[in-house]
């Protein structure tokens, strides 16, 4: 009886994690409009105005994944790495046969001078913010643009 309690959750949770991994895959920057992003998922725990692109807006969806909006349209998800993302050489080795670049994220500086880098490859639609000294990655972020 155990057991069977046991396998019933777990399906329920692992069916769970699914459903939000398909609904976020369904959410495709430059494409998706706003009104659709909030009747996938639904409404954001909090959305406020960015602070780096003047009309732009950030929708919140938990301490785990962000969407940012300009002229009513999804541009950017930014999220958390996955266990098996967390270290840069993950990212150069899934992206050795596409062109990337390295570019510095802008305003990072720290007081010790260290900055944080990203690492984008354009034919993915995708970059990876990363500390600079350790090489952990911060952040993973697919985009597109509004048209």
């Amino acid at each position: 009886m155990r057991s069977l309690f046991l396998i019933t959750v777990t399906l329920f949770v692992v069916s769970g994690a699914l459903g939000c991994a398909k609904r976020q895959a369904s959410v495709q920057p430059g494409k998706t409009k706003q009104a659709d992003l909030h009747r996938t998922l639904g409404p954001p725990q909090r959305s406020e105005r960015s602070s780096l692109r003047s009309g732009a807006t950030i929708d919140y969806y938990g301490d785990h994944i962000q969407y940012q909006v300009e002229n009513g349209v999804v541009v950017a998800e930014v999220r958390n790495p996955d266990p098996d993302e967390m270290d840069l050489q993950h990212w150069l080795q899934r992206w050795k046969d596409v062109e990337v670049r390295r570019e510095v994220v802008q305003g990072t500086r720290d007081a010790h001078g260290r900055t944080e880098m990203q690492l984008v490859a354009p034919v993915h639609g995708m970059a990876v913010i990363y500390n600079s000294d350790s090489g952990q990655v911060r952040q993973v972020v697919r985009y597109g643009s509004a048209r």
